[in-house]
């Protein structure tokens, strides 16, 4: 997560405000990791922002989340449509495209090139076939403050 998108060979941009009643150390991530809501079939990203930050399939087919504090995901976007069939998650039943980008990849060594994702169901574009391994996380599992 960083930039509102979703990407491969990228780092995670994560925030924490400082507030004393909030540890910085315990909000700091560098995985991006999501909550499924089964019943209706959306996806967020883990955080304690309040009002959390769903992720949604903008209307070019890009897997990109909320920024914290609004729910505005643009005119096209889709939050409902996302599931999970055996062990991985899916969009409209079908999977994800990791798609090449202009960018250099920050990860690990500033050599390659960065991925946009997304979803098979929604885009023309060619890319590589990605999927998302669904595990279910442990009670010891920290959240992002909120992912930039």
């Amino acid at each position: 997560a960083n930039g509102s998108a979703l990407w491969l060979n990228k780092d995670t941009a994560t925030y924490t405000p400082n507030i004393p009643q909030i540890p910085v150390t315990t909000n700091r991530t560098t995985s991006t990791i999501f909550s499924f809501d089964s019943p209706g079939d959306t996806l967020s990203l883990y955080t304690t922002v309040p009002g959390g930050q769903q992720v949604y399939v903008a209307a070019d087919g890009q897997l990109q989340f909320t920024q914290a504090h609004t729910a505005y995901t643009g005119n096209g976007s889709l939050v409902e449509g996302f599931g999970i069939a055996q062990g991985h998650l899916l969009f409209e039943n079908t999977g994800f495209l990791a798609v090449a980008t202009n960018e250099t990849s920050n990860v690990p060594d500033n050599k390659g090139t960065a991925y946009k994702i997304y979803a098979a169901s929604r885009t023309n574009l060619t890319g590589e076939g990605f999927a998302f391994r669904a595990i279910e996380a442990d009670n010891t599992t920290i959240p992002a403050w909120q992912y930039e």
